[in-house]
């Protein structure tokens, strides 16, 4: 087994369905959630799509979005060159 197939075989598949995009694999995992990598099939563009781990309360939605604001995430082309 060579090491791509090694790093492939520690990848795992998101077992949820979103409208509109097609799961590709998951590409980190954090404190807050999972990140998996997407295609968002009407643009047929990458997309980073993150999985949070409970139901979060509006306080943690809030600080979610100011992270990734202050982060630059918000914007879909930010994430654009790293999923390629």
């Amino acid at each position: 087994m060579n090491s791509s197939e090694t790093e492939c075989s520690n990848t795992s598949v998101a077992t949820f369905d979103i409208p509109g995009y097609e799961i590709l694999e998951e590409i980190g995992e954090g404190g807050m959630g999972r990140v998996y990598k997407a295609i968002q099939l009407n643009l047929r563009r990458p997309v980073a799509i993150k999985r949070l781990n409970a139901i979060p309360t509006g306080q943690a939605v809030s600080c979610f979005q100011q992270r990734m604001s202050a982060d630059g995430v918000a914007r879909p082309s930010s994430c654009r060159g790293r999923l390629r």
